[in-house]
């Protein structure tokens, strides 16, 4: 056996995790430095035992099918493998003499393997995922014969690397799945939300926050950095981002109202995000702050609308339209002619009615429900 081959095989077992389009030409490598002349990879699906082969080299696809629809029925390999974890077994399934076989072990081999020229094998449990347990098979045909002790070690040094990939590569399947499924949850949100890095740099938009940085009017996509369309919004668009990075601003102040020509206008909130992983000196740190946009016309902000949405007097409504336009409370006591005690005094009654504590969260509560919500 040539251990640079073996070491070569190695190397591509590990490039393939996280690469499911990779593992057929990782079991031709294992194939060519076994002796071996076709091989598959098994999943197994507990409790009902259905077993799969989705990565195989020099099998008929059309039996690969018929296996997976059927032929596992009759296989002991599942089991076999289960029950092997990191162990290599020889001519399991076909035995040394087949035609002693028994039950569905001689149906297998007489209707399964002999008709694929299945007639010696090598069996690897490779790795336990819970609901589902993963193995290697290599096969080959009646001659040259047996697989040769070499050959047998070949598999043995292989097993223990191809368990720690695929151990891996489940993992990433893992993280892609949950990727994908945030992202189909964050593309539900009636709000465009951006996620950023350590660096500020936009990480993920979903598809509302999309279409508004691909309008480019008030915000925009800047080499993955998040700016506004004036250097004004911009410099206190930055400002807050900063502050939810550094986490050294968490006020109730984390807001910003942009406004077009016409009746549209944005509304932007910048929040920081609680993380527990622990830091990488090696990588960059992962989602630090969240962006989020709701689009809005002014008119649309009306207090009658408000008061029955959230059941609100019609003085509390009102204040609540004029802060989410983007109004302090001193200006809103200003303009109702009140004092800025009432202003508070109601405003925390809003707040307590909608079970919420902090004032951009129920600005946020109001900029993503029907009242402010547009199409456009």
């Amino acid at each position: 056996m040539d251990e640079g081959s073996l070491v070569e095989v190695i190397d591509r077992i590990y490039a393939a995790v996280g690469k499911p389009e990779d593992w057929p030409g990782v079991l031709q490598n294992i194939v060519g430095v076994t002796g071996a002349r076709s091989g598959c990879i098994l999943a197994t699906f507990r409790p009902d035992g259905r077993g799969n082969v989705s990565s195989f080299h020099e099998i008929d696809p059309d039996w690969i099918r018929q296996y997976n629809e059927q032929f596992y029925l009759y296989d002991s390999s599942p089991a076999l493998l289960e029950d092997n974890p990191g162990r290599v077994i020889v001519d399991a399934i076909t035995g040394p003499r087949p035609t002693n076989l028994t039950g569905e072990n001689r149906l297998f081999y007489n209707e399964v393997m002999r008709p694929q020229s299945f007639r010696h094998t090598l069996h690897a449990g490779l790795f336990d995922g819970g609901q589902r347990n993963l193995g290697i098979i290599l096969q080959r045909p009646p001659h040259p014969g047996p697989f040769e002790t070499d050959q047998i070690a070949a598999l043995q040094k292989l097993t223990p690397h191809l368990h720690r990939a695929l151990t891996l590569h489940a993992r990433f399947q893992a993280i892609d799945c949950m990727a994908s499924g945030l992202s189909a949850l964050l593309d539900h949100v009636p709000m465009g939300v951006i996620l950023l890095d350590a660096f500020g740099d936009i990480v993920h938009a979903n598809s509302r926050a999309e279409q508004v940085l691909g309008h480019g009017l008030l915000l925009r996509n800047d080499a993955r950095r998040l700016t506004t369309a004036g250097t004004r919004n911009n410099e206190s668009l930055q400002r807050l981002i900063a502050a939810a990075l550094n986490k050294s601003s968490l006020s109730n102040d984390m807001t910003l109202h942009l406004r077009a020509r016409g009746p549209h206008g944005l509304y932007v909130q910048v929040t920081p995000m609680e993380t527990k992983e622990r830091p990488d000196p090696l990588l960059p740190a992962g989602v630090r702050a969240a962006v989020w946009i709701g689009t809005y016309e002014p008119s649309q902000l009306s207090p009658v609308s408000l008061a029955h949405l959230y059941s609100l007097s019609p003085s509390e409504a009102e204040l609540l339209a004029r802060l989410v336009e983007g109004k302090n409370l001193s200006e809103i006591a200003d303009l109702r002619q009140v004092s800025i005690y009432t202003a508070r005094t109601q405003l925390k009654t809003i707040m307590s009615k909608l079970n919420i504590s902090r004032q951009v969260d129920l600005v946020r509560l109001v900029m993503s429900g029907p009242c402010v919500m547009c199409p456009d």
